[in-house]
C-alpha cells in the first residue's frame, strides 16, 4: 500500500472514531436527561398527584381531592388517605355522596384506613349498605362487597348489617358483584358455597339462588359468633 493510501486510510479510522465518540457522547447525555422510575401517568392531574404523594405533599393532595376530574380526585384521595388517615376522614364520608363512581368506589376503599376498631360511626355503615345493595355503579356495589373483608376496625354487632347486605348481593344484577359477595361471606361464615346450591353465573334475577339466599338468612342469627370471631382476627392482623 502507498504511503497516500495510508494516510487516507489513517485519516478516515480517525474521522470514523470521532463520530462514533460523538454519538456515544449524545446517547449517554440523552439517557442522563430521561426521568428515572415508570413513566408518568398521561393523566396531567393524576401524574401531579402521584408526584405529591412522593414528597407527601398533604396540601396538593387535597387540592386533588376537590378536583373536578373524577380520576384525580380519586388518586388523591387514595394516596391522603394512605398517608394522614385519621385526618382524612372527612374527605372519605363527602366522597361516599360523591355523584362521580370512581370517588365513590375509592371512598369505600379508603374506609379501612382512616377508621379505627370501634371508632366508626354507626352511620357510616349505613351509608355502606345503601351503596351496597342500590348504588347504579356496580364497581361501587363490588367495592363495597369486596372491603367487607377488610374492615377489621369492625366489632360483630356493626358488621351484622353489612353481612345482610352481603347476602342480598348474592344476586347483583352484575357478575362481578355477585362473586365478590360469595367470596367475602364464605371467608366470614368459614362456609363453601357449592355450585349445586348457588351458581354464580346464571343472570339475575335468579329463582334458585333466592332460595339458596333464603336458607342463608335463615340460618344467620346461629353464625353471629362466627362473624364476631371472624372480625376479632382481622382486627388483631391489622393491629387495632
Amino acid at each position: 500500500m502507498s504511503r497516500i493510501a495510508e494516510l487516507f486510510q489513517e485519516r478516515r479510522t480517525r474521522v470514523l472514531a470521532g463520530i462514533l465518540a460523538v454519538l456515544t457522547l449524545v446517547t449517554v447525555i440523552t439517557w442522563a436527561a430521561l426521568p428515572s422510575g415508570p413513566p408518568e401517568d398521561p393523566n396531567a392531574g393524576i401524574a401531579k398527584m402521584d408526584r405529591a404523594a412522593k414528597k407527601k405533599d398533604l396540601k396538593v393532595l387535597r387540592e386533588g381531592a376537590n378536583s373536578s376530574d373524577a380520576a384525580t380526585a380519586s388518586v388523591a384521595l387514595k394516596h391522603l388517605t394512605g398517608l394522614d388517615g385519621a385526618n382524612s376522614r372527612d374527605l372519605v364520608s363527602r366522597g361516599l355522596n360523591d355523584p362521580r363512581w370512581q370517588v365513590r368506589q375509592q371512598a369505600v376503599r379508603s374506609i379501612p384506613r382512616v377508621y379505627s376498631r370501634g371508632s366508626v360511626d354507626p352511620a357510616m355503615i349505613d351509608i355502606l349498605n345503601k351503596l351496597g345493595k342500590s348504588d347504579t355503579s356496580s364497581e361501587v356495589r363490588s367495592a363495597v362487597a369486596a372491603s367487607t373483608i377488610d374492615l377489621g376496625w369492625l366489632d360483630g354487632e356493626k358488621a351484622w348489617g353489612l353481612i345482610q347486605t352481603l347476602v342480598e348481593q348474592l344476586d347483583d344484577p352484575q357478575r362481578e358483584v355477585r362473586l365478590t359477595a360469595k367470596t367475602s361471606l364464605e371467608k366470614i361464615l368459614y362456609l363453601k358455597f357449592e355450585p349445586k346450591d348457588y351458581d354464580v353465573e346464571s343472570p339475575a334475577p335468579n329463582a334458585k339462588r333466592q332460595r339458596f339466599m333464603a336458607w342463608i338468612k335463615q340460618a344467620l342469627p346461629g353464625m353471629k359468633q362466627l362473624v364476631i370471631d371472624f372480625y376479632d382476627k382481622q382486627s388483631k392482623k391489622a393491629g387495632s
